[in-house]
């Protein structure tokens, strides 16, 4: 897929993000009425209900003609979107702030009441017990090397806000932009990372089958963080703001097959997991994506994720965080700016 014109580059935690004045291909419906949408994963839990609305006919359903693209990393996408290239992204809030700020104009379509992001440590990097309290696991990375997805990217950012909030200095722990789960494993058994930083309970999964001695060390999501780390990680459906504003029923057409989706997996998480280890895994891992499914089932698809809707609580605690690390203009950072009337609570 390729952008037929660029207008304006600014950067974005390092990466080009591309906005305002360029052209757009639209979504304009087939000879069946269908909307022609392309929607953008990572292979992580959370891409799994686009998965299994593909799989299981609930675009189709909608009214929507879905392509899924692989692979798509968080600053590609809203490169795709601010030329209406890419209708929807399963990413953070902290990336979406970051991306208007810098003009981008991307919206939330829907989030999970969840905690998205994970640190996986190797048993013998010399950290501090997983038992140990959250502070204490957190001011123990000090010294190390710690594996994110790219330098400035949403695992980058989460790492900073951890660390900042047990009042540890960011600079203190070097970082090592080592991509995708598999990768980092490499990375952590030749002893070049002491954790890695991922935006999945899979990712964690994938480190620990391949580092024998790996562990979860630490969950934004655990009660005993603090509450701003709690709330910021929550993830989401980005979509294009041009795109919510002229197909509006198609947004909302397509969050509807997402939330039957979310109903399908918790109804059947085994097929589920076959989807996402045929779908995302290339037909391995199954074990992993078993392990992923269930605790996704448990965690984020309870009652109150019904209506994928976007606290008020959890925009203002990424806007903290964003405002922490000096992301860009705040000033632009509205919660009903960005977050689409079917989404706010």
């Amino acid at each position: 897929m390729f952008l037929h014109k660029v207008c304006v580059s600014v950067c974005v935690g390092g990466l080009a993000v591309l906005i305002a004045g360029c052209g757009s291909s639209g979504t304009g419906g087939g000879k069946s009425g269908t909307a022609q949408i392309s929607i953008g994963t990572f292979p992580i839990t959370g891409a799994l209900t686009d998965y299994v609305a593909q799989d299981e006919d609930f675009f189709k359903k909608n009214g929507i003609n879905a392509k899924i693209i692989p692979s798509m990393s968080g600053a590609t996408a809203i490169q795709l979107m601010a030329n209406n290239k890419l209708q929807s992204y399963w990413i953070d809030f902290l990336s979406v702030l970051q991306a208007t700020a810098s003009g981008a104009n991307v919206k939330v379509a829907g989030c999970l009441p969840s905690s998205a992001y994970e640190i996986v440590a190797s048993g013998s990097a010399g950290l501090a017990s997983p038992s140990a309290s959250f502070a204490d696991r957190v001011k123990a990375l000090q010294g190390k090397t710690v594996g994110v997805t790219a330098i400035g990217a949403g695992t980058d950012r989460a790492l900073t806000a951890i660390l900042q909030a047990e009042g540890v200095n960011p600079k203190s722990v070097q970082r090592l932009a080592v991509g995708v789960p598999t990768a980092a494993a490499g990375q952590m058994k030749a002893g070049r990372i002491a954790a890695y930083v991922t935006g999945s309970n899979s990712g964690a999964y994938q480190v620990q089958k391949i580092v024998s001695d790996a562990n979860v060390y630490l969950k934004t999501g655990e009660q005993e963080a603090p509450p701003t780390i709690r709330l910021f990680a929550s993830p989401l459906w980005m979509v294009p703001g041009e795109w919510a504003t002229k197909n509006p029923t198609q947004v909302e057409d397509y969050m509807k097959a997402i939330v039957q989706a979310r109903d399908w997996i918790v109804a059947n998480p085994d097929d589920a997991a076959q989807v996402m280890s045929k779908d995302m895994f290339s037909g391995a891992d199954l074990p992993i994506a078993k392990q992923s499914v269930d605790e996704y089932v448990q965690d984020a698809y309870q009652p109150s994720s019904k209506e994928l809707t976007c606290s008020r609580d959890t925009f203002d605690a990424a806007k903290e965080i964003f405002e922490q690390q000096h992301m860009g203009d705040a000033s632009k950072l509205t919660y009903d700016g960005i977050v689409l009337p079917r989404a706010r609570q």
